[in-house]
């Protein structure tokens, strides 16, 4: 297991490590957000919404993309902490649904944000000059090796295919170079 920029990566690509570790730093940051709310004396729901967006949600979708291929066991252990930051927002009691706390912080379940960067991560990843040879054996038709999940690739494929995107990376358009342009005459003047 190694981290490269905040991500632990292990040898199965299984993502439980970087999940405990995002859920522990959630945890003391819930844990000051609470503080912040406060029983008698708390900030107001305003307030902790911005600090919700700034300084909580970050740390939840910082290089989440990945998370597209584990189990969604993992994701559901992020998103109760997502949801207790939303509790404190709204002043709610567990019972309350999420989808109105959603809506009242104007915010998204973290599967939807997931789902929503999936496809840009992929458009980044094909436009990358190089980067297509990491991907070049796999098929999306085909099944993954993996027993229990899909992979990255057929998770991407599930999810724009509804949206009918191309899987496949598009030519770019070829700039024209203003010095290669053609010689235009123009008369100006009326005869």
């Amino acid at each position: 297991m190694f981290k490269y920029l905040g991500v632990n990566f292990d040898g199965k690509f299984t993502w439980h490590s970087h999940t405990e570790e995002v859920a522990s730093l959630a945890s003391k940051r819930l844990s000051l957000m609470n503080i912040l709310a406060g029983s008698k004396w708390g900030c107001s729901k305003s307030t902790l919404n911005q600090t919700h967006s700034v300084y909580f949600l970050p740390i939840l979708i910082y290089c989440c993309e990945q998370l597209v291929s584990p189990s969604k066991k993992m994701i559901d252990s992020l998103e109760k902490f997502h949801n207790q930051a939303l509790r404190l927002i709204t002043g709610s009691v567990k019972f309350t649904p999420i989808v109105y706390m959603l809506l009242c912080t104007n915010s998204r379940s973290l599967s939807l944000i997931i789902k929503e960067r999936v496809p840009l991560l992929w458009e980044k990843i094909i436009r990358t000059p190089g980067c297509m040879f990491l991907w070049d054996h796999v098929s999306t038709e085909t099944e993954c090796n993996l027993k229990i999940q899909k992979g990255f690739v057929q998770r991407v494929a599930d999810l724009i295919s509804p949206f009918g995107i191309d899987f496949a990376a598009q030519q770019f358009l070829l700039s024209r170079n203003p010095i290669e342009a053609k010689t235009y005459f123009i008369r100006l003047g009326v005869s």
